[in-house]
Formats: structure tokens, C-alpha cells, sequence
């Protein structure tokens, strides 16, 4: 009996020990552990959102613009402005499935025109060219390449809806694509002229786009917010788990926060937040994937309470920008500092990021609120032909109306936004006035 004692005695022991051992190991790692977590690059920055409000992935890759051919005898083509459908669409191409890319052809943008003009047709246009990965209806089947490609139209045939048309200008690239067996697109609420106010549109050809440009004058509303701003402990503690490792340095214009990898500024004078990472990186991030999370990014520090939306992405740089709204129309500010956030990603992290700061906060409803009448879009292009040479002209990549972010010089607390034509040049977005006195200083040597 004893002996038998003493066996069970012995390994017991021997078992205790040997947990003791594997438990120290355990507390002798976490630590290591812990910090190697903490270390690990993220692609997601902000622990948690600064955002008060949250904004659609849909919406902001939303076609912005949407034209219809060949069902008005009147006009060969109406224009109007997706925005007060973006609800319908966001759900209308959550719950359409597409099938497949069928074909892959080449285009000029001279026969995409006679397309147009041969039939009844719907014609989708977005802002800036993306991934065809970002369509938010879900291909039954498609490939990793075809979801990298870009495009900036769709296009729906209204006598059949069985096959959707992607085309990309800047390659003159046209794919086709089925739906689902039995399934059709529904446009019918883009058909309805109560839903969308359409307008007579021609087509004006610049280079490397399209743009549909309006035969008479309209009149679009003005606007006016009263902002408001964070304060820059609501951002800081969104990149720096410990802010006790972070130096602040500041100044009369700026305040930067800086670790060991990161520093943020903030600039008064501009109004942004910039953040910079240093992050080593040797693998590829699909193009897609880059657009998802530079939105995810963005969604989590912007307080605009309209929309805003996907303006443009520098392939060399690959930097994401998104673009503030206003009832459906561009907001344009003085440097993009007030309207345009930028965002570079990694596949192991945030690289780049600049937000604005101000944001709108209340409307001032004023009873009577008055319009502005804007030139018709063929005017325009008389007077911009008149002004400038076939060369300065064809400097001009694309043209829309928007607001201009127009500060109060008797309250700074509120901001006007007045309607107005923009045309981009070179990348660079200006008023037509803006760019009719640079003209003139060329000219006359100013």
C-alpha cells in the first residue's frame, strides 16, 4: 500500500511540475505576445470612429450622373443627376446578381456615340474610373482580373435589360456582361421624369471623356450651414494607442503628433488633419481591395452630413480621393482642403491619410432661399471656344456644375456654398471664370 502511495504521490508531483513549467512559459511569452500585437501593422488606423454619422459604400461609388438616349423626341438625350434615386439604387443593385463578363472588345468613343444613338438606352456615368470589382451587384463568376479593370459608364438597353454594358473611356474598353437566368434590370424609377429632374443634354467629346452638357440654362439653389469642428483629442487617440509615447510640437500653424512610426498634423490654417506611417511593404494590394479600405477609412472621420463620393485615384501614387456633396453636386474648395480626403493603403496598413476638419452642421433655412442661374452648357462651350485655342481647349478633361466653398467674412461660423461652372484641367478643377482670367494673364503677359 505504501508503495502504491508513494507512485501516485510521485506523479502527481511530476504533473504539478510539469504545469508549473508550461504556465511560467505562458506568463514568460504573453508579454512578447502582447507587444508583438501592438507592433503588428493594421489596416485599420482608428480603434474607433470619430464619425457621427455613417455613410454608404454604395453611395459613394454611386454613378453620379445618368443619361437617357433615344427616348425623347425632342431631345436625342436627357441628363439628370442620381442622387435622389440613390436609395433605390443602393437596394436595386444590392439584390440584382450579375453572371459574367461574356466579351471583351474594343470601342472608339466615336462608335460608342453611334451605339447610343442606334436604340433606347440607359447610360450610367460615373465621376472617375474604378474597379469593376466595385459594382455592388455580385458577379456569379469573375475572374481576379476582370474585378481590376476599370470603367466608367454602364449601360442598359431599355428594350433589353437581360445584358449590362460596362465601358471604359480612357481605353475605349467595352464589356459585356449577362444577368442571372430570368433575371432583368429594373430601371423603370430612372424612366420615371417625376423621379429625376432631366434636362436636354448634348454630347461634347474632350480628351480621353464624354460629358453631357445641358442646352439651356438652369437654376440650382444656394446653400448655407452654419460648421462645426472636433477638437484634436477626438482624432488623436484614433492613431496612437499610447499617447504617452507621442511628442507634440506646436506652433501658431500647426500641431504634429509624432511616435516612433507615425506623426499626425494638424494645420490650422488649412483646416486638415495629414497622418504619415512609416511602412515597409514588398507585396501587392488589389486594386479593389485598396478602394474598399481607403472608403472604410474615410467612413470613420467624416462628419459631412450629406454625401460624399469617389472623385479620382492616382495609379503612380495609389492614392484614393473622395469628394464632399451637396445635394448631389460636387463641393469645391480652395486646395481641395475643405472637400477632398485622401487616402493611401498598403496591404499591411494606413500609409497616408488627409482629412478636412470643418464640417456642415445646421442649414440656415431662409424663407425665399434664392437660386442661381447658370449659363446653358452650350453657351459655355461657346464662350470657353472663343477664349481660348484649340490646344488650351483641349487641355480641359471635364466639366460639371458644383458649389463653391465660400467663406462668411461676417460670421466665421458660416459657410455659403454657390452653384457655379467648373471645368478641370490638367487634373485641376477651377471656375470657368477662374479659368477664362488665366487666359488673359497668359495673353497679355500678367
Amino acid at each position: 500500500m505504501g508503495v502504491k502511495n508513494d507512485q501516485v504521490r510521485n506523479f502527481v508531483l511530476a504533473f504539478l511540475v510539469l504545469l508549473s513549467g508550461i504556465l511560467s512559459y505562458n506568463l514568460w511569452t504573453a508579454g512578447r505576445n502582447v507587444a508583438e500585437e501592438e507592433e503588428a501593422p493594421s489596416d485599420q488606423i482608428a480603434r474607433s470612429n470619430v464619425a457621427l454619422t455613417t455613410h454608404s459604400m454604395s453611395d459613394t461609388f454611386r454613378p453620379t450622373s445618368v443619361a437617357l438616349h433615344g427616348i425623347d423626341n425632342q431631345y436625342s438625350t436627357l441628363l439628370g443627376n442620381t442622387y435622389p434615386l440613390r436609395r433605390w439604387l443602393r437596394e436595386e443593385f444590392e439584390h440584382r446578381n450579375l453572371n459574367q463578363i461574356e466579351n471583351i472588345e474594343t470601342v472608339n468613343d466615336e462608335d460608342y456615340l453611334n451605339v447610343l444613338q442606334s436604340e433606347r438606352w440607359l447610360e450610367f456615368i460615373y465621376t472617375e474610373e474604378q474597379p469593376i470589382g466595385m459594382i455592388e451587384q455580385k458577379f456569379d463568376e469573375l475572374s481576379r482580373e476582370a474585378a481590376n479593370e476599370f470603367f466608367d459608364r454602364m449601360l442598359i438597353n431599355m428594350d433589353d435589360r437581360s445584358t449590362v454594358y460596362l465601358y471604359h473611356t480612357a481605353t475605349e474598353t467595352l464589356y459585356t456582361v449577362s444577368m442571372l437566368e430570368e433575371e432583368d434590370m429594373d430601371i423603370e424609377p430612372f424612366l420615371n421624369k417625376e423621379n429625376i429632374d432631366y434636362v436636354g443634354a448634348f454630347t461634347q467629346v474632350l480628351e480621353d471623356n464624354i460629358v453631357y452638357l445641358s442646352n439651356e440654362s438652369l437654376e440650382v439653389p444656394t446653400k448655407s450651414y452654419v460648421i462645426n469642428q472636433l477638437s484634436d483629442s477626438n482624432y488623436i487617440e484614433s492613431f496612437f494607442p499610447d499617447t504617452s509615447l507621442v511628442d507634440r510640437r506646436s506652433n501658431s500653424e500647426v500641431t504634429r503628433y509624432i511616435d516612433l512610426t507615425k506623426e499626425v498634423t494638424f494645420d490650422k490654417k488649412a483646416n486638415t488633419l495629414s497622418y504619415l506611417r512609416q511602412i515597409s511593404e514588398t507585396s501587392e494590394l488589389e486594386t479593389t481591395t485598396r478602394f474598399t479600405r481607403s472608403f472604410e477609412q474615410v467612413n470613420r472621420f467624416e462628419n459631412w452630413s450629406d454625401t460624399f463620393k469617389f472623385s479620382d485615384y492616382d495609379r503612380e501614387e495609389q492614392i484614393v480621393y473622395f469628394q464632399r456633396e451637396i445635394d448631389g453636386y460636387p463641393v469645391f474648395s480652395s486646395g481641395g482642403n475643405e472637400t477632398i480626403s485622401e487616402v493611401g493603403v498598403v496591404d499591411s496598413g494606413v500609409t497616408h491619410l488627409k482629412l478636412p476638419l470643418r464640417f456642415i452642421d445646421t442649414p440656415i433655412t431662409i424663407k425665399g432661399a434664392p437660386t442661381e442661374e447658370l449659363m446653358s452648357g452650350a453657351k459655355l462651350i461657346a464662350q470657353l471656344d472663343a477664349a481660348t485655342t484649340a490646344a488650351t481647349f483641349a487641355q480641359i478633361d471635364d466639366i460639371t456644375i458644383g458649389y463653391s466653398w465660400d467663406e462668411s467674412e461676417e460670421e466665421s461660423q458660416v459657410i455659403y456654398f454657390n452653384p457655379d461652372w467648373f471645368v478641370s484641367v490638367e487634373g485641376t478643377w477651377m471656375t470657368v471664370d477662374e479659368f477664362l482670367e488665366l487666359q488673359g494673364e497668359v495673353t497679355y503677359g500678367l
